[in-house]
């Protein structure tokens, strides 16, 4: 699932940076938005499946940290953008590029719990 939701939102971005009608924009940018929530969701059970019980928490704090960073990261990055270049769409490719690497990543990931060492022990 996490990776038919990252793989349809890269096409979406990709098809996104290249639309040039308002109504197709709109259309896409929705189904962008409905595919990253369609994923978003799993990460947030990766943490429970791949690592020990007692460090389930730990994860999960790490993985919404980031996301919470890259929201940050992402509005000033892509407002610095969107003023220099004086167009939305060398944002949309750099998303779409994001968006491969997440692809990508998403391909390596292994399932099953890691033997990773506990605290104290």
């Amino acid at each position: 699932m996490i990776l038919m939701g990252m793989g349809a939102m890269t096409i979406f971005l990709f098809l996104l940076s290249v639309a040039r009608k308002l109504w197709w924009t709109v259309l896409l940018l929705a189904l962008v938005g409905f595919c990253f929530q369609l994923f978003n969701f799993l990460f947030f059970t990766l943490p429970s499946v791949m690592l020990p019980l007692n460090m389930v928490s730990t994860g999960s704090g790490f993985l919404d940290t980031g996301g919470h960073l890259g929201s940050l990261l992402a509005m000033f990055l892509s407002g610095w953008f969107i003023d220099y270049f004086g167009s939305y769409r060398p944002i949309l490719i750099a998303f779409w590029i994001m968006g491969l690497i997440g692809f990508v990543a998403a391909l390596l990931i292994r399932e099953g719990r890691q033997s990773l060492p506990t605290p104290g022990g």
